[in-house]
């Protein structure tokens, strides 16, 4: 199945891709997707998914198409199904 996933605000600029079409062939946990997507984009992508023990990030905003759901939600994802992640911006 090929899942869209899409970055936005600082992710986009960490995996250096605001779009791509990964292939996922089981149900599997966001959370693990992000782990095999990590490997891919590098350390600052990691860094701005993932804590120091491992765990995403809790101010990650991900959602399964108009859905927010949790990093740790199972899915068999729908062949084009999209993923959306957003690490929201602070400051003023």
């Amino acid at each position: 199945m090929q899942v869209r996933m899409r970055y936005l605000a600082q992710l986009r600029h960490a995996a250096g891709v605001g779009v791509e079409t990964v292939e996922v062939d089981a149900p599997c946990a966001i959370a693990d997707l992000l782990r095999r997507l990590s490997g891919k984009h590098g350390d600052g992508f990691q860094r701005m998914v993932f804590d120091a023990h491992g765990k995403v990030q809790p101010a990650l905003l991900i959602f399964l198409g108009d859905e927010q759901v949790s990093p740790d939600t199972v899915q068999c994802f729908p062949d084009g199904a999209e993923v959306t992640v957003l690490a929201p911006m602070a400051g003023g």
